[in-house]
């Protein structure tokens, strides 16, 4: 990467670069955690090693745009084999370029052409704004993507329409169809849509996926937003979902899965003064066979200081196992330059069982520019552990990208 980055800057510094072309930019980052839990069962050899996850990303945006990404993960002492305890995985190996109104991608992607959720598809999408107004897309590729398997084993067809006759305002159509080797075919239809009021003060969004073989709606969700002040925040939401119909079609836990899923529910947010953000939600869930559970949620977010944050919730469960409860406080504090200090507890409460607790300690900081490193001490106390002890160090290394503290992979 070294290499190719006075490359790039070379080309970035031409005057037909700048003036035909878009300036070309490289970003990478990666990630390792390592844990050292003394309570962790030993490799066969007696040898007790840490446990570690790294993830990467490496992104290049120019004429033409090129994204890799992955993780591989070392558990000991979760196998009798040492190769077994080594996994990993590619999430993305792409390519993708614009043309006009025409954005094509091809290689291992994410996309949610055709449904309403993300898939991960070895192949090409394509998208095609026809005007303002108008939009398709389309799909192909294999899915069933499994993390030991170099390529997907599903063939799968999508595509995509979508209408925006109003300015704020839109409705689309959608549909996939799977060929999975040891299922039977799968054609789905999705519609959707969304509508937002002047000024972002109200958005209603609807969305809904049939089943053509099943006869059924596999998962349909209703969302209202409404921003009545400049500090409050509020959203309701219902939803219908088939759990096993969510699944891959020759996946074999989807016998075992809950059959069907109803939740309704509301959260509010409220921004009393600057530095304190008041949250509570709630929703009632039903199940198949029609035993309903509930959970409440009450939160506060304080912001005492730059770069402080404390955050203190508790959260009510009441289902068909039975009652509980949890609580959890974690804050923030920056100390010196770069150096700050994190403190969380959580606390679980079940009425018919045994009370659990966890805390974590810990301090992090920026040591070079696009480095970061940080190192934490947990205890915990479970059913499983009587008494737990074990350290936790995270190190990331970012170039061309800011560092994403808290953030996704």
């Amino acid at each position: 990467m070294r290499r190719a980055l006075p490359l790039l800057l070379v080309l970035a510094a031409s005057p037909r670069a700048r003036s035909e072309e878009p300036v070309p930019t490289v970003s990478a980052r990666s990630r390792i955690y390592l844990r050292l839990d003394p309570s962790s069962v030993p490799d066969p050899d007696g040898r007790i090693e840490p446990a570690a996850l790294g993830n990467f990303r490496l992104s290049a945006h120019g004429e033409w745009d090129a994204e890799a990404s992955g993780w591989v993960a070392h558990a000991p002492g979760s196998a009798s084999y040492a190769e077994d305890a080594l996994s990993g995985d590619v999430t993305t190996l792409l390519l993708a370029r614009t043309m006009g109104p025409l954005r094509l991608t091809l290689g291992r992607q994410w996309t949610r052409v055709g449904g309403q959720r993300l898939q991960a598809v070895d192949g090409i999408t394509g998208t095609l704004a026809l005007d303002r107004r108008v939009e398709v897309s389309a799909r192909a590729g294999l899915g069933g993507l499994e993390p030991r398997e170099p390529l997907g084993d599903t063939p799968e067809l999508g595509a995509e329409a979508r209408f925006s006759p109003f300015t704020r305002g839109w409705f689309g159509v959608g549909v996939i169809h799977q060929r999975p080797e040891d299922a039977h075919e799968r054609t789905r239809w999705t519609l959707s849509g969304d509508w937002r009021g002047a000024r972002e003060r109200w958005q209603l969004m609807a969305v809904a996926t049939a089943d053509v073989d099943q006869r059924a709606v596999v998962d349909a969700r209703l969302e209202a937003a409404l921003r009545p002040g400049e500090t409050v925040w509020l959203r309701a939401y219902g939803r219908h979902t088939r759990v096993d119909l969510l699944l891959e079609p020759d996946e074999l836990l989807a016998v075992f899965a809950e059959d069907l899923r109803d939740e309704i529910g509301a959260l509010a947010e409220w921004l009393t003064v600057r530095w304190l953000r008041l949250r509570a939600d709630a929703a009632v869930v039903y199940s198949e066979d029609r035993v309903g559970g509930s959970r409440w949620r009450l939160g506060a977010d304080l912001y005492p200081r730059a770069g402080a944050t404390v955050i203190v919730e508790a959260t009510a469960r009441l289902d068909r196992v039975g009652r509980s409860g949890s609580a959890r406080a974690a804050a923030r504090w920056p100390l010196w330059r770069s150096i700050f200090a994190t403190l969380e507890t959580l606390g679980d409460v079940d009425v018919d069982g045994d009370p659990a607790a966890l805390a974590r300690a810990g301090a992090g900081f920026e040591p070079w520019e696009g480095w970061f490193a940080y190192g934490a001490l947990e205890g915990a106390r479970t059913p499983r552990w009587a008494g737990r002890l074990s350290g936790v160090v995270i190190l990331e290394h970012a170039i061309g990208a800011p560092v994403r503290w808290g953030g996704g992979p």
